[in-house]
């Protein structure tokens, strides 16, 4: 469907029942407001209740200011679009959104004693799972992909920029003279590949420096949860809890990425903590001014913080 016919998505398209609805708009309902909404939503709680219908909503505007897409319902998965050929892996990502991961389930395979589990969104660590037996992982492993990953990777999708191809390449240097040569070059790329697929993607969750909280402790096992440094200009942080023994050995982990509003939020809230929630110093060690720093504040959602703020600086 185009944008206009967005107003009020045809019932003739949902008449036969399709498998899946793809709605193509920018998102803005006309003349009158919200009848797409109410369409979708209607259709979802007395007429499809099982949701054999899969309805994805695509949205090729994006908001200049947050680079964000404007939802049809909240009822409806949205992903935005750049380039037209991205559609069906959009399809795919989307439904994620809406629980329909029969098919990742079957690509999801469980490998033998596997523990855990490390989710991806181009190449970058979006989560980490862990658990202390294999028949734990086994147990949780369709609630995780089904109930917690899908929404998450529906949503990590969109922080990053296209994906570069990493393709090998194999130096036709002089050494190269026979057969055996190059099938020892070829291994040679395929162990490189491996070595870095196996470090690299998790290297900012591994190296990171973080602040921990023990939170609880049963026997000589403690339930701790971390928190990255916050820090400015670092896309990929995360936030988590572990239990571990107590030789420091983990019996469970859990972590999540943070969006980059996340991370300067986390940063805000660490700089007024550094000084005492007290405003005119945290703007002077920001290099901002007040103003701008209760404006940050209040755009961060923090409102509620501005007259603890203003009550340490009246009785300083």
């Amino acid at each position: 469907m185009g944008a206009d016919s967005a107003r009020h998505p045809d019932p003739d398209a949902l008449e036969h029942s399709p498998e899946r609805l793809v709605i193509v708009s920018d998102g803005w309902d006309n003349a009158p407001p919200g009848p797409a909404g109410e369409v979708l939503r209607v259709w979802r709680t007395r007429l499809d209740p099982d949701r054999s219908t899969s309805v994805v909503h695509v949205n090729p505007v994006y908001d200049a200011d947050g680079f964000d897409v404007r939802r049809l319902a909240p009822s409806v998965p949205t992903a935005g679009i750049r380039d037209a050929e991205d559609l069906a892996a959009l399809v795919e990502i989307a439904q994620f959104a809406e629980g329909r991961t029969g098919e990742a389930l079957r690509i999801f395979e469980i490998h033998p004693g596997q523990c855990g589990v490390l989710v991806y969104a181009a190449d970058s660590l979006a989560a980490a799972f862990v658990v202390p037996h294999p028949a734990d992982y086994r147990a949780l492993h369709p609630s995780l992909i089904e109930d917690l990953y899908g929404e998450l990777v529906h949503q990590y999708a969109f922080y990053g920029g296209p994906v570069p191809d990493f393709e090998a390449r194999i130096r036709d240097g002089g050494h190269l003279k026979t057969l055996a040569d190059l099938r020892a070059a070829a291994r040679a790329q395929e162990r490189a590949w491996a070595g870095n697929h196996d470090t690299l993607p998790a290297a900012r969750l591994l190296d990171a420096s973080y602040s921990f909280e023990r939170v609880y402790a049963m026997g000589s096992f403690s339930l701790w949860r971390f928190l990255p440094p916050f820090r400015r200009g670092e896309s990929e942080q995360h936030i988590g809890e572990a239990i571990t023994d107590h030789k420091g050995r983990v019996a469970y982990l859990k972590t999540f990425r943070l969006s980059e509003a996340q991370i300067r939020r986390g940063h805000l809230l660490n700089r007024l903590h550094d000084h005492d929630w007290h405003l005119g110093r945290t703007a002077e060690a920001l290099g901002t001014s007040y103003a701008d720093l209760v404006r940050r504040i209040r755009s961060a959602g923090f409102e509620s913080l501005l007259k603890q703020g203003v009550e340490r600086m009246a009785r300083d």
